[in-house]
């Protein structure tokens, strides 16, 4: 319906351009929202509804430029409307995100925590593989045998996994880096989930930067709130 008036902002700045220009291409609603094709299925619907919001939403802001009905003031009045129910739009769709976020990690926890729990009939076994595991910590190539043995023994992997690096006589970021690697190894569906849960909140974490151009492009606020300051007889 809009597509026949030139993409460009009321507001008379640069980065009010800029902003409908990028917003006015694929490529541009991409790196601001998210590109739908490289997240989940799942995050498709809220990914499309954040697009498709800032599209229509400089689109008809777009077209108040051809509206001869309106004063300056009162396009302002009528882009702070329509900024407002954009962002909306847009924080409707971080919600489902942020939602699918947590989804995604909590799924993914729950994998692994199965993966990797402990016969509760083995611990003596279990202490054995602690001690072993904190024998070779102190060893030249102690790292490259625990990430050895415990990549092709679940069991020793669920030891490391469930006892805290202190105990293991492991430095925090080289127990992180191994527990994460047996991850991807034993549990890759759950290692799946997680990294899943990461993209979509990378996603969701643009979106309120996306709220604020919004509103910073789609109208002059000292001019819209002139507008919504008027007396009406």
């Amino acid at each position: 319906m809009f597509n026949a008036q030139p993409i460009k902002p009321l507001n008379n700045s640069p980065d009010a351009a800029k902003f409908f220009a990028d917003m006015s291409i694929p490529t541009g609603r991409k790196v601001l929202l998210g590109d739908a094709s490289k997240l989940p299925a799942k995050a498709l619907n809220y990914v499309n509804r954040a697009h498709d919001s800032i599209k229509y939403g400089i689109e008809k802001v777009a077209a108040l430029h051809q509206d001869e009905t309106r004063t300056e003031v009162s396009k302002h009045v009528v882009a702070q409307k329509i900024a407002h129910d954009v962002a909306r739009e847009v924080e409707k769709s971080q919600a489902g995100l942020l939602a699918l976020q947590d989804e995604f990690f909590n799924e993914g926890v729950k994998l692994i925590d199965e993966a990797f729990t402990l016969n509760e009939k083995r611990t003596a076994i279990h202490a054995d593989i602690r001690g072993y595991i904190r024998e070779l910590s102190t060893k030249e190539d102690g790292l490259a045998r625990i990430r050895e043995i415990a990549g092709k023994d679940l069991e020793a992997a669920a030891v490391l996994y469930n006892t805290p690096h202190y105990l293991l006589g492991l430095a925090e970021d080289t127990y992180g880096s191994i527990s994460g690697d047996l991850i991807k190894k034993h549990c890759p569906e759950g290692a799946g989930c997680i990294a899943q849960s990461i993209d979509v909140g990378k996603a969701a974490a643009k979106y309120p930067k996306a709220i604020s151009a919004v509103h910073r492009s789609f109208y002059n606020s000292a001019l819209a709130d002139k507008g919504n300051s008027r007396v009406e007889h």
